[in-house]
């Protein structure tokens, strides 16, 4: 087994902790009324993959009840957390960029655009996660600020958000281009790069 099918074995382990969390030590609850989502977790898996968690940790101010941890975030969407989540437990790499699409996806023959205003792109960096939803040197995250080309569906693409912000295109490669998404959420303008590992998940209420 190589270093990199190892890695790719354990991130996929750990990331079941948060499937299957049993032996959970803390509990998260985000997001506001109706939009609200609890997470049972493991604090150790946070407190060593997130700066930010290591750091809230590690303060005074955390609430404890019957022995769990007891951490609330209303200003972020389970959405938003739901992947950030994902990124702590199961990446494998330096860098996780995607995106979220509320619509379903389709493949026509041409290309075909389609409007949500809640759809947003970002990008991570392994070190530390931003989670108040605006951009530092760890985490950003894109708001779409054209809706009518949120998504871009087409046959020959794999998931494509904007008109080129951020299109999966055939034979493994990543476009960026800022246009219907902001703040850019990589220092890169039309530029391509190598896909190594994607995954395409349902986030479900």
């Amino acid at each position: 087994m190589t270093d990199s099918e190892y890695y790719n074995c354990l991130s996929r382990d750990i990331l079941k902790l948060l499937e299957d969390p049993r032996d959970y030590d803390m509990i998260i609850t985000v997001g506001e009324d109706p939009d609200i989502k609890t997470y049972f977790v493991h604090s150790n898996i946070l407190r060593v993959r997130s700066d930010y968690f290591k750091t809230a940790l590690s303060s005074g101010w955390v609430k404890k009840e019957n022995e769990t941890i007891q951490f609330t975030k209303p200003n972020i969407s389970p959405a938003v957390f739901d992947i950030i989540l994902r990124f702590i437990y199961g990446a494998n790499s330096d860098n996780f960029v995607g995106g979220y699409n509320p619509e379903v996806w389709d493949s026509p023959l041409w290309p075909n655009y389609k409007s949500s205003d809640k759809a947003f792109i970002f990008s991570f960096t392994q070190g530390g996660t931003n989670l108040n939803g605006q951009g530092n040197n760890n985490g950003k995250i894109g708001r779409v600020i054209d809706n009518v080309y949120a998504l871009n569906c087409w046959r020959f693409n794999g998931p494509s958000f904007g008109k080129y912000d951020l299109v999966m295109h055939y034979g493994g490669f990543l476009r960026f281009k800022h246009q219907t998404f902001s703040p850019q959420v990589l220092p890169i303008d039309n530029a391509l790069m190598r896909i190594e590992d994607y995954e395409v998940f349902e986030v479900i209420s």
